[in-house]
Formats: C-alpha cells, sequence, structure tokens
C-alpha cells in the first residue's frame, strides 16, 4: 500500500502549477475576481495529507473528494494563503443551514482526532467538506440520515494567519 502512497503523490506533485496566484486583496479581504473555479490549499496540508491519509480500497465518496481536490487545487505557500481558508487546525465557526444551530469545531489530522475534544478529522465526511472551503461557502456532505449542510461563518483561528507554520 506504500507503494501506492508513493506513485499517487508523483504524479500529483507533478502537476503544472499554475502562474501568479489569482488571489487579490479586496477592501473587505481575499477576492477571486474572475477565476471562481479555481480551488487552493496551503502546500504544507497538501503534503501532510498525502502522508497521514491511509490509503482504501474502495475509497469512500468523501475521501475520493478530497483526493481530488488535493490534486487540482493549486498549491500555495503558507505565507500566501488567503485568511479566510479552512485549512488543517483551523478553528472553525459554522452554522447549520436548517437548523440555525451554531458550533465550533478544529479540523484536525487523523492522528490529532482522539486528542483534541472539538476535533474532527479530515478524513470525517464534515471534515473533507469543508477542507480547502471559504469563510461565506455553504457546505454539504452526505450522512447515513441524509444530506447535511452548513455555512462557515467564520475561522476564530487559522494557523497561516498567526505564522504558525510547523502545526
Amino acid at each position: 500500500m506504500r507503494a501506492n502512497n508513493c506513485a499517487i503523490r508523483r504524479r500529483v506533485t507533478a502537476l503544472p502549477r499554475q502562474g501568479a496566484t489569482p488571489w487579490r486583496r479586496a477592501s473587505g479581504g481575499w477576492s477571486l475576481g474572475a477565476l471562481s473555479h479555481t480551488r487552493v490549499v496551503n502546500s504544507l496540508d497538501r503534503e501532510r495529507l498525502y502522508d497521514a491519509i491511509p490509503f482504501t480500497i474502495p475509497l469512500v465518496d468523501h475521501l475520493s473528494e478530497l483526493f481530488r481536490l488535493l490534486a487540482v487545487a493549486t498549491p500555495l505557500p503558507p505565507q500566501r494563503v488567503p485568511p479566510s481558508l479552512v485549512t488543517m487546525n483551523s478553528v472553525v465557526c459554522i452554522r447549520d443551514a436548517d437548523s440555525g444551530k451554531r458550533g465550533t469545531f478544529d479540523l484536525v489530522y487523523p492522528i490529532d482526532s482522539n486528542h483534541r475534544p472539538w476535533g474532527r478529522s479530515v478524513v470525517a465526511p464534515f471534515g473533507a467538506a469543508i477542507f480547502g472551503r471559504f469563510v461565506g461557502e455553504r457546505v454539504s456532505w452526505r450522512t447515513p440520515r441524509g444530506e447535511r449542510c452548513v455555512v462557515i461563518e467564520a475561522l476564530q483561528y487559522q494557523p497561516e494567519r498567526q505564522g504558525h507554520y510547523d502545526r
């Protein structure tokens, strides 16, 4: 299985990097401009996730989507990550789109999910759904009881905003 991990990482990291990042500073925050289809991730998060997520066959839908995101998103160095992007170890404030109930969760690596009381693993359906999304986005994922939908309202903490790149 480890050989598959390495082969996939080589293939994914060999993707051509896009030139300049399409993000620009706007008066109210960060803006993507006309390239709204472009997805970005922290380059360190991408490498760490390839090492942390066990490859299983067959992959469940949410993990397939997570790997697809890692493969197609533009990797940015941590210093250039937009401050409203949900990255690993971010503390995310959400609101349930149906009930209006609010919650706050840490997005964590699989190994940390049992050690942090409010930690939600990126390999869980919820974690995979919010990773790489932005404040203000509406995010949905499937559960055994049906589809859930939340709005990302804020980031209480984003490591990159604080200069914490070694987490």
